[in-house]
Order: structure tokens, then sequence, then C-alpha cells
């Protein structure tokens, strides 16, 4: 296969991710939520963090904070870390946390230790 058609193939594959993620089934957003941090495509950050900010489900912030940890792309450490300060994911923080490692959070320590 040539370069070029493998970034068309690789284009159509993420943008079929991207619309899953608002489909109404949740484990299908699930799936395209990892899909997208593994393909490793920058441009799935800002809407991974979109859905990751938005969403009230455990299982697709989750989802999103895995995905974004993938791509390791620094836009997602304030997002995730707000997130664990955040009343509303309290019982619900591990993900979070575990989504942090690869990134240098050094100087986020105090956000993160109260």
């Amino acid at each position: 296969m040539t370069e070029v058609h493998n970034m068309t193939l690789s284009s159509t594959k993420y943008q079929k991710y991207v619309d899953q993620l608002h489909s109404s089934n949740q484990d299908l957003v699930i799936k395209a939520a990892h899909a997208l941090g593994d393909m490793g495509d920058s441009r799935a950050a800002p809407i991974l963090i979109e859905m990751l900010e938005k969403t009230n489900e455990p299982a697709i912030r989750n989802a999103a904070a895995v995905g974004l940890r993938e791509l390791g792309d620094e836009r997602a450490l304030y997002p995730i870390v707000s997130l664990i300060n955040d009343p509303k994911t309290e019982g619900n923080r591990g993900t979070l946390i575990y989504a942090l490692e690869g990134f240098n959070c050094y100087n986020l320590l105090p956000f993160l230790v109260k």
C-alpha cells in the first residue's frame, strides 16, 4: 500500500471513531475513545478532553481519560487534574489518576495532594 492510501485509511478510521463518540450505545463510545487514543492522532485530544469534561458517566469519562493517556498530549493534564479534584468524581478517581501516568506531574503535586 502506498503512504497516501494508508493516510486515507487512517483518516477514514479516525472519522469513524469520532462519529461513534456521539452514539447512544455506551459500549461503542467507550471502544471509540480507546481506539482514538490507540491511534495516536493528536487531533483526537480536544475531542476526548471535551468528552472527559462534559460527561456524567464514569465509564465514559474513564475511557476518555485512558484515550488521552495513550495520546500523551499535555493538553489533557489540566482537565484530568481538575476532575480529580471535582466532587462529582468522588469514588471514581482511580482511572483519572492512572491517566496521569507517563506525564510529568511534578508541578501538579500541590493540586493532587491536599
